[in-house]
């Protein structure tokens, strides 16, 4: 046992020193219930390039693989199509959501006695729906940092970590296919036997908010529209 230790705090540090891992990853995610009974298209990319040789303990297929279980275990009512990755650079469908998941980083890396992991891609999502638009177009990122007390499962703890911060990130973003044009919804509310006062539209307009489906920005132009209505 002693001297199992001693290679794992000792030797095992002086082989892997410098050394890039990529794992496969392991998250676990919080259902959630805002994308119901929605189709949505899925296009990966794998534009990972290496400074120097890594150990892949998990290729891309797998990567891809286990980001779809992620999205499929948070919304589980959700459609999905895996599109083939020659496809990543069409143009989406007419009247479909489509996301486009370009990898750009996913490895772990043995530093100064710990591993440092990092998880990063370029996610756009269009919600052709409704006409052509490009509702997300960013940079998103994970970080992990793991003390390596157990070998090159510290790496995988770190790894895990940095793709659960991107996934975590994902999903903030995603929230805005859940929404409805605000207008309409006042609208239909409009249409019901009982139309709704003011207070009703900005309390229904503020869980909105709160639930992060709108942005600050959206949630002042819609406030600014409903306190503008005539009072009927």
């Amino acid at each position: 046992m002693k001297r199992l230790l001693l290679f794992i705090v000792i030797v095992m540090p002086l082989i892997v020193y410098g050394q890039s891992f990529v794992f496969c990853p392991d998250i676990k995610t919080e259902v959630k219930r805002d994308l119901n009974n929605i189709n949505i298209s899925l296009v990966f990319k794998d534009s990972r390039s290496f400074a120097k040789k890594v150990k892949e303990k998990c290729t891309k297929n797998e990567i891809f693989n286990e980001f779809v279980n992620c999205i499929k275990r948070t919304y589980p009512s959700i459609k999905i199509s895996v599109l083939d990755e020659n496809t990543f650079d069409v143009n989406p469908q007419k009247d479909s959501i489509t996301i486009k998941i370009n990898l750009l980083q996913y490895d772990a890396t043995f530093y100064l006695g710990m591993y440092i992991a990092y998880t990063t891609y370029e996610l756009k999502i269009f919600d052709y729906r409704k006409g052509e638009k490009l509702i997300v177009d960013s940079i998103i990122k994970g970080e992990g940092k793991q003390f390596n007390l157990l070998g090159l499962k510290s790496g995988k703890i770190a790894s895990n970590s940095s793709f659960k911060e991107a996934f975590d990130r994902f999903v903030s973003l995603t929230a805005k296919l859940s929404q409805e044009s605000i207008t309409e919804k006042v609208d239909s509310n409009l249409n019901k036997n009982m139309p709704k006062s003011k207070a009703d539209k900005l309390r229904e307009l503020k869980k909105l908010l709160d639930d992060k489906i709108l942005t600050q920005e959206e949630f002042d132009k819609e406030k600014k529209k409903i306190l503008d209505e005539k009072d009927i």
